[in-house]
């Protein structure tokens, strides 16, 4: 945030694609992965769902080369003759879909409906998932992710509005995300054993 606001020569390195900052959030992804697999190797009762620690780091680093298309000219699929590179692209299609049925400000309404449901359910069962956040030791990394994450694919939706600090605020998230798995990876290390299937 500093060299964005006070060298603006940075600019490039930081907001645009295949540069500095989403090179180094593609790396710490896969750094995520690696830790999370080796921490998951060393043991055999971990729950199930614990996989998808490594899976998000795998995905967001395949995410952020565009699942290798400029890299290494791999032939991306269409829906509906929009070419799909990356998993915040079938946000973009759902969105656009839902534009195509009604008009913006409903699509946006529902958005919102969309998102508040989602923090009316966290309110309702806190105690629950306070329980479960203190049984594993992930979990509140992967929620972390989350919360990180909407934001990031809503500014890549450039529901925002478009600029180059948005683009940059968009790079900043989702490196972000990349550190809260890798902290999910290393807080699988401190699960108790043995771990109850949940």
């Amino acid at each position: 945030m500093i060299l964005f606001v006070f060298v603006p020569r940075s600019h490039k390195q930081l907001r645009e694609e295949d540069r500095t900052l989403e090179s180094v959030s593609a790396a710490l992804f896969l750094c995520s992965t690696i830790v999370a697999a080796a921490k998951l190797s060393r043991r055999r009762d971990f729950p199930r769902w614990y996989m998808i620690v490594p899976i998000l780091g795998l995905t967001g680093f395949l995410d952020e080369l565009s699942f290798g298309e400029r890299h290494f000219d791999f032939p991306m699929p269409t829906i509906a003759g929009k070419k799909v590179d990356g998993i915040h692209d079938l946000v973009d299609m759902a969105y656009e879909m839902i534009l195509q049925k009604t008009s913006e400000t409903a699509a946006n309404l529902l958005l919102a409906l969309v998102i508040m449901g989602l923090v009316g359910i966290l309110v309702r069962y806190r105690r629950e998932i306070s329980v479960r956040l203190s049984q594993h030791p992930p979990l509140p990394y992967l929620l972390l992710t989350v919360f990180l994450l909407v934001p990031a694919v809503l500014m890549d939706m450039h529901l925002f509005g478009k600029s180059p600090l948005h683009d940059f605020l968009e790079e900043l998230l989702e490196f972000n995300v990349a550190l809260s798995l890798i902290f999910a990876g290393i807080a699988i290390g401190f699960a108790s054993q043995p771990m109850e299937e949940a």
